[in-house]
């Protein structure tokens, strides 16, 4: 979370320039609602966070 919203834009807009996924790995709820506003459609889940039930929640609520 050390980027802007700005940055993370950015990003995401390279990425879609060379038709790559742009994927990233939140630690945080925080953290998946930016990723929202920034287009991310898919998660890597830290191996810290297999467990986390609130953070992994919020994943297949946002995407199911």
């Amino acid at each position: 979370m050390e980027f802007d919203f700005d940055s993370w834009i950015g990003l995401k807009k390279h990425c879609d320039e060379y038709n790559i996924d742009f994927i990233s790995t939140p630690s945080c709820l925080k953290a998946v609602d930016l990723l929202e506003k920034v287009g991310v459609k898919a998660y890597k889940i830290g191996s810290g966070d297999f467990d986390n039930f609130l953070l992994t929640r919020k994943f297949t609520r946002n995407h199911y």
